[in-house]
């Protein structure tokens, strides 16, 4: 008897839920089987278009749509795998920028290793003395001679000197 009341129960609430949610997966279904017909349809139409286009060109034509074509979509494709690896690389720096406009000042006094107060022939000393080995001539690389200049540039003007 038991069973009976709890199936009938689970019968009951079962047809509500399915009653309620029937109609939106009926829906649902629709929008998807009509846009699953579209986009058939609307490359059924670009087929046609492209073989009136090829019969009028020539095979010549053709091949030179399809070359240009797939080098075009290569070009994309690589270009948007090197963006979204860029964007990753540049998110965390500009983020930092506009949370606290202090850290780069921090961050170029900690690269010469100054704390304040300091005078401007300490920070030229100190520049010179990390240009010796960051310079390109002397086996350093363009990036790290870079930061020295741009850190040095934002120490000098945060402190007004020329």
């Amino acid at each position: 008897m038991d069973i009976l009341f709890i199936g009938l129960v689970l019968w009951i609430f079962g047809s509500m839920i399915l009653a309620e949610l029937l109609p939106a997966v009926i829906e649902l279904s629709v929008y998807l089987v009509r846009y699953v017909f579209l986009c058939f349809w609307e490359a059924l139409k670009l087929a046609f278009w492209l073989l009136g286009w090829v019969s009028t060109t020539g095979a010549k034509g053709a091949a030179w749509a399809f070359s240009h074509g797939a080098l075009f979509f290569a070009i994309l494709f690589e270009e948007w795998r090197n963006g979204a690896q860029q964007e990753v690389e540049d998110e965390p720096f500009e983020e930092e920028e506009e949370e606290n406009p202090l850290s780069a000042y921090e961050q170029a006094l900690a690269l010469f290793g100054l704390t304040e107060p300091f005078t401007q022939g300490e920070l030229k000393a100190v520049y010179r003395q990390a240009m010796k080995s960051a310079h390109t001539d002397i086996g350093g690389t363009k990036e790290e001679a870079q930061a020295l200049n741009a850190a040095r540039d934002l120490i000098m003007k945060t402190q007004n000197w020329k």
